[in-house]
């Protein structure tokens, strides 16, 4: 009996020792993820890499109690390894200023008798008895003062990116064979997590130079934007007048009035004609352009007649129709009015009618309009060359033309449907086209939101 009670309080005891033992595993465990934990999200907040040198540092000695944690750096394999930030416990009191100036610089890299060079160098973790060769003479001053003596360094390098690389340093008051398993771990488990931080501190530095370049070339590209417009602007004003000024004389000519012209210089003078109106049409598409990008066109908001503006579109392009062969039709019909510019709706159409001559060498150009529930749609279809599916993708852009003009039989700035689909977008509606292809034919389309309809008084009568 006595005999199994005492093997009873053995087991019990080995038992009770085992489950110690795992119990101070698992608390030296979470003590360990709770470090990492807190240094994991100062990772993640800080920005710059001395500022989170400086917080690895502290937060180090205050949980390790370990004479000193520094952290050096070499952002190139020319530049030798400085400190960063470097913390000492509370008895050696504040040694920033033992590692500032000259003293700030460790070693240059080449320098592979520097036990930190050499961690660098070999990549893997040094141990140096004392401190001699890594720390400046005057924190050795200041140590000797505190009375404090630092029996084994810890070196453990990390590399950041192809040019960068640094290192952890870790002064003990103790030898490396007193580290706590705990320690040890820790170790192990910091250098990943040190390595991860300073490459993400890095990258966020080189993005935010780049940003600060990017943002200072972004600037300087506005600036000369908004001369270049200012010089469109004026060299456009400048050059309406004589271009105006010619178209009359050229129409004066046509109409005979300094006698009769030949027919070899009817064709001439026709050719000339063809040419000034060109002109004037992209010096009024670039005096649009730049005022549409500088802020200075206005639009009003009033109500619109679409089929009373179509028809006095339709009649002044029709002798250029007739010119052309083409029949040009507006079914006009009864709509609601819409909101809008009526002069910028009327150049939106005006454009519109003329892109649709000028791509068109044989049959029709009609324009229609459609009541929608909200809006009304007002519809530019052609019987002309079409649109391929990359031309659709690009039309509106600025100084874009389809491919229908790549042969140079048809004359265009590539101005104009930018200018529309501004306008348009201005004005609260939106444009696109549609094609089935080339040689297919085009149509050109945009619609405005309706103009409010007005309640019309009732009259009671009296009874």
């Amino acid at each position: 009996m006595f005999g199994f009670r005492r093997r009873d309080a053995v087991d019990k005891a080995a038992l009770t020792e085992q489950l110690y033992g795992r119990n101070l595993e698992l608390a030296v465990r979470n003590k360990m993820l709770s470090l990492l934990r807190r240094l994991g999200q100062l990772m993640l907040t800080e920005g710059s890499a001395k500022h989170l040198a400086e917080g690895i540092s502290k937060e180090l000695v205050a949980e390790f109690n370990f004479c000193l944690v520094g952290i050096a750096l070499s952002t190139d394999p020319k530049d030798p390894l400085a400190w960063l930030h470097v913390a000492g416990v509370k008895e050696v009191g504040d040694v920033s200023g033992a590692f500032s100036g000259s003293a700030a610089t460790l070693a240059p890299r080449a320098r592979m008798a520097n036990p930190c060079v050499k961690a660098l160098t070999t990549n893997k973790s040094v141990v140096v008895s004392g401190a001699q060769g890594i720390f400046p003479p005057k924190f050795l001053s200041i140590l000797a003062k505190s009375g404090s003596v630092i029996r084994t360094t810890l070196i453990f390098p990390f590399a950041v990116d192809e040019g960068s690389a640094g290192v952890l340093v870790v002064a003990l008051r103790r030898g490396a064979k007193d580290l706590t398993r705990y320690e040890k771990e820790t170790f192990q488990n910091l250098i990943s997590l040190v390595t991860v931080g300073f490459q993400k501190t890095f990258l966020y530095e080189h993005l935010r130079d780049a940003t600060a370049e990017l943002h200072e070339a972004n600037q300087k590209l506005v600036q000369l934007d908004a001369a270049k417009t200012e010089f469109l602007s004026i060299a456009s004003h400048q050059l309406r007048t004589p271009l105006s000024i010619i178209r009359g004389y050229i129409a004066m000519m046509q109409e005979n009035s300094y006698g009769k012209l030949s027919k070899a210089q009817i064709d001439v003078v026709g050719k000339v004609r063809t040419s000034a109106e060109t002109l004037i049409e992209l010096v009024n598409h670039l005096l649009n352009v730049s005022r549409i990008e500088s802020g200075r066109i206005t639009v009003t908001t009033e109500e619109v007649d679409l089929t009373k503006i179509c028809v006095d579109v339709s009649s002044f392009l029709s002798l250029k129709a007739k010119e052309q062969k083409l029949d040009l039709e507006c079914k006009a019909k009864k709509m609601p009015k819409v909101m809008g510019d009526p002069s910028k709706v009327k150049e939106v159409i005006m454009n519109l009618v003329e892109n649709a001559l000028k791509y068109t060498e044989a049959g029709s150009v009609t324009v229609n309009f459609f009541d929608e529930p909200k809006f009304v749609k007002v519809e530019v279809r052609d019987t002309g060359r079409g649109l391929t599916k990359d031309d659709l993708g690009k039309l509106f852009q600025k100084f874009s033309r389809g491919s229908a003009s790549a042969d140079n039989r048809v004359s265009g700035t590539g101005l104009g449907l930018y200018v529309c689909k501004r306008l348009v977008e201005a004005m609260g509606g939106e444009i696109w086209a549609e094609s089935e292809g080339q040689g297919k034919g085009s149509v050109f389309a945009f619609r405005l939101k309706k103009a409010p309809v007005k309640n019309k008084a009732i009259k009671k009568v009296a009874r």
